[in-house]
C-alpha cells in the first residue's frame, strides 16, 4: 500500500463556487493512471484530528448555539480522516473509495446521483487535469471538493 497523508478541507457550508472543466480529458489520462493504487493514512492522527477541531471550532465561533451544536455535530462527521483511499479506473470510469464513501463516475466529468454514507442524496463528478484528481460531492446542504495529488518529491498521496 502506498502512504496518503490527508489535509483536511473545510468548506463553509454557505460558500458555493463554480469549477470549469476541459473538454479534452484523453490527455489527462495518464494523469490519473499515476494515481491509481491503494493508499493507507500516513499522518500523525491526534495532532491532525486536533488541527480539524480547531479548525470546525474557528470556523463555528461566530454562530448561535444551537445552530453552532448542529454545525460542529455536522462537520465531525463529515472530516473525519479515514485509513484507507483506493482510486481505480476501468475504462471510462473512476472509482474512488475514501473510507465508507465508495462512488464510481466516469472520467469525463458527468454528474452521477449517489447517497452519502450518511444516507443523503449527492451528484458527484471527477475531474482529472495537471497530475490532480479532483473529486466534487454537491448536497443541498453543502459543497464539497476533494483533490489528490503527489507531493512535490512524489512520496506521499495528498488531499
Amino acid at each position: 500500500m502506498k502512504a496518503i497523508s490527508i489535509v483536511a478541507l473545510l468548506v463553509s457550508l454557505l460558500m458555493m463556487t463554480s469549477q470549469a472543466y476541459s473538454d479534452d480529458k484523453a490527455s489527462e489520462v495518464p494523469a490519473l493512471e499515476n494515481l491509481v493504487g491503494k493508499y493507507k493514512y500516513a499522518g500523525d492522527r491526534a495532532t491532525d484530528e486536533a488541527r480539524i477541531s480547531e479548525e470546525i471550532k474557528s470556523s463555528t465561533e461566530q454562530m448561535g448555539s444551537f445552530l453552532k451544536k448542529q454545525a460542529v455535530k455536522r462537520l465531525e462527521q463529515v472530516n473525519g480522516i479515514p485509513e484507507k483511499l483506493a482510486i481505480s479506473r476501468s475504462g471510462n470510469d473512476i472509482t474512488l473509495a475514501l473510507g465508507d464513501f465508495v462512488v464510481t463516475a466516469p472520467a469525463d466529468g458527468s454528474k452521477i446521483d449517489t447517497k452519502t454514507p450518511f444516507g443523503q442524496s449527492a451528484k458527484v463528478w471527477f475531474d482529472v487535469k495537471q497530475a490532480k484528481l479532483i473529486q466534487e460531492v454537491v448536497q443541498t446542504t453543502g459543497r464539497r471538493e476533494n483533490t489528490f495529488r503527489y507531493d512535490p518529491d512524489g512520496q506521499l498521496l495528498t488531499g
